[in-house]
């Protein structure tokens, strides 16, 4: 049911790379290789061979603190077919002392038709509520439509977005629905050239701790969004390890996204024309050095008059392979500038953990515009335990956070310094363990320790990948 060819056609190398990708990229299975085999005595004929290896399906990961707790059980090939099951239990000591449940089902790849659906439910100190979701993404070159719908309604909520680190001052409920299709055009000249129109829909109805009155907010306004866009794409792959894992193959995506949408928001406070522009390059050096950077720029307009504006400048880079004391090394590099234009007084920024400085954690830094600097050195180390592997690393971290983009380098910076150890098992559906020591070396705002530790699982870092997606606004956050 993974497999993008048949017997009997001819033979796309194209198709074939993309399709190991496409299996690589299953949750369920460690590694993939397609082998291409000739037939002497029919040279017109190939045998592939597929060579797969599995995962142990079962994981369990467990968090806890004074704060909070959270307990999950996931299997990812429920009865062989590749379906994800999650259950898991969360509370919070401040304001939800019960334990609550949650549980989500994914079924990937329904009847080798390469839509995927989830479907969730949760009541916890989070989030009380229900989604539903159905969608078929771009998959390779020559896919020409994609699409997809949610459904989400929850009934005690407070933060602003999902995964978002800002909390609310109250509990809201809402309603969501979002609908989008793209078509693709492919170039007759290059297959992996495409022109993209995409279309989007979006519905979201709010109310207060169950009230049906419209909450007074004009960023948690009941809205309508019409979006339409044009995306020009480019997409080719590359393989190479030990970069987000530690053996296993892994496909880098490089070229370039280059999208302009334009939509109306239609609420109780009017009809606001939002633009959007983004640009994404990658590509890879001769030397197997990895550049990534975006240019991103959108906004509402409101009598003339900029909303919930955003610039987004950033870079990704990562070093080939050098060697230090016999073990691999690379080295890794992000930086972000993202400033926000007229946003709302329940939207800022921090440069809390993954947002600026790991293992920081201020609630009184608050800012409108922020620049980050994320720097680590990786050794993989030639240990191996059980075929648990393991690598060390360095980082430090530099951050800048104002309300003004004139003062942003004038205003006090913070920095972590530390070291880390990741524990890797590819053959297990167990999260990276990452334990880490960090030092904040600047005076801490009080009240933060100048010191930080962290004992969490972390899920793989994934590439930007450059095929077609849903279009979506500059996330401020």
């Amino acid at each position: 049911m993974q497999l993008l060819f048949k017997t009997g056609e001819s033979l796309n190398p194209l198709l074939l790379a993309e399709n190991e990708k496409l299996m690589r990229d299953l949750s369920f299975l460690e590694d993939v290789t397609f082998l291409v085999q000739t037939d002497e005595q029919n040279p017109d004929e190939v045998k592939v061979v597929v060579i797969s290896k599995d995962k142990f399906e079962y994981a369990a990961s467990m968090s806890l603190s004074t704060d909070n707790s959270d307990v999950e059980i996931v299997n990812e090939n429920m009865f062989g077919l590749g379906h994800r099951l999650n259950v898991g239990m969360a509370q919070k000591n401040a304001y939800f002392p019960q334990m609550g449940i949650y549980f989500s089902y994914h079924i990937n790849n329904i009847f080798g038709t390469f839509i995927n659906t989830t479907i969730g439910y949760s009541d916890t100190y989070k989030r009380k509520g229900w989604d539903f979701s159905l969608e078929k993404g771009f998959l390779t070159s020559l896919e020409e439509n994609a699409g997809g719908f949610s459904f989400e309604k929850v009934s005690r909520y407070n933060h602003i977005a999902p995964d978002h680190p800002i909390e609310l001052d109250t509990t809201i409920s809402y309603l969501s629905s979002d609908l989008w299709f793209s078509h693709a055009f492919t170039s007759p000249i290059n297959p992996q050239k495409k022109t993209l129109l995409t279309f989007r829909y979006l519905h979201q109805n709010f109310n207060q701790n169950g009230i049906e009155t419209p909450i007074q907010s004009q960023f948690l306004r009941n809205h309508d969004f019409f979006l339409g866009g044009i995306s020009f794409t480019k997409r080719n792959l590359y393989k190479n390890n030990q970069i987000y894992g530690y053996g296993v193959t892994e496909d880098i995506p490089y070229g370039h996204y280059y999208e302009l949408t334009a939509a109306l928001d239609r609420s109780q406070f009017g009809t606001w024309p939002y633009l959007g522009l983004s640009l994404s390059n990658a590509f890879i050096d001769t030397g197997g050095r990895y550049y990534n950077g975006r240019l991103a720029i959108d906004g509402f307009l409101d009598n003339g008059v900029v909303k919930q504006g955003s610039i987004l400048a950033s870079g990704n880079f990562f070093s080939n392979k050098f060697f230090a004391f016999g073990d691999p090394c690379r080295e890794f590099i992000k930086v972000e500038f993202l400033g926000g234009i007229n946003r709302f007084n329940e939207e800022y920024l921090t440069i809390n953990g993954r947002f600026g400085i790991r293992d920081f954690y201020s609630s009184n830094l608050k800012g409108t515009k922020r620049l980050k600097f994320n720097f680590e050195t990786v050794r993989y180390l030639k240990w191996n335990f059980y075929n648990f592997r393991f690598t060390n690393y360095l980082f430090t971290d530099f951050a800048f956070l104002s309300n003004s983009m004139k003062s942003i380098f004038s205003q006090d910076f913070y920095a972590g310094i530390g070291v880390g150890l990741r524990i890797f098992n590819e053959s297990l559906v167990f999260k990276i363990v990452d334990i880490r020591f960090t030092w904040f070396p600047l005076s801490p705002p009080e009240g933060v320790s100048p010191f930080g530790t962290n004992l969490q699982g972390l899920t793989k870092s994934r590439f930007e990948d450059f095929l077609g997606r849903k279009p979506e606004g500059v996330r401020y956050q």
